[in-house]
């Protein structure tokens, strides 16, 4: 009977050793850099608010294709600049729901879908894990695609 309790509290200080390393590789591994990427996103946002005087930014998103860009919202207008500020632009805000229809139709969810620049233009994007469409922002037509099913 002595055993058998030896037995049963190694096993459960082994359990309470696997759960702190679990929780350890995940601050270390996935939770750690999401917020230095989280933090990156602040920065580079407020310096962009600060510099071209805006009042109460909302980052949208942070796109990369050909280089780094971040999109911010601020009453009614969208900005994108790069990640060093040499390049930027606005366009009016439109939201993602006037593309649901388009959304559905191309096979993508809503949760696919974000706000990209290409050619120094605003786009909408669509993405997932084998395929990206980018949708033009004024005419809704797509004006890139790569993959595919």
């Amino acid at each position: 009977m002595k055993k058998r309790y030896k037995n049963i509290i190694l096993n459960l200080f082994l359990l309470l050793v696997i759960g702190i390393l679990l929780l350890l590789f995940h601050a270390g591994f996935i939770a750690g850099p999401r917020r230095v990427v989280e933090h990156e996103n602040k920065v580079h946002m407020d310096a962009f608010a600060s510099a071209h005087k805006l009042e109460n930014p909302t980052f949208m998103n942070r796109f990369v294709l050909k280089e780094v860009y971040y999109i911010i919202e601020d009453e009614g207008t969208l900005y994108w600049f790069t990640q060093d500020m040499h390049a930027y632009g606005e366009h009016d805000y439109v939201s993602l729901n006037v593309i649901e229809d388009k959304i559905l139709e191309l096979g993508f969810d809503m949760d696919d879908a974000g706000y990209g620049v290409l050619d120094g233009e605003l786009v909408f994007t669509l993405e997932s894990n084998v395929n990206f469409v980018y949708l033009n922002m004024d005419t809704y037509e797509i004006v890139l695609e790569m993959g595919g099913s």
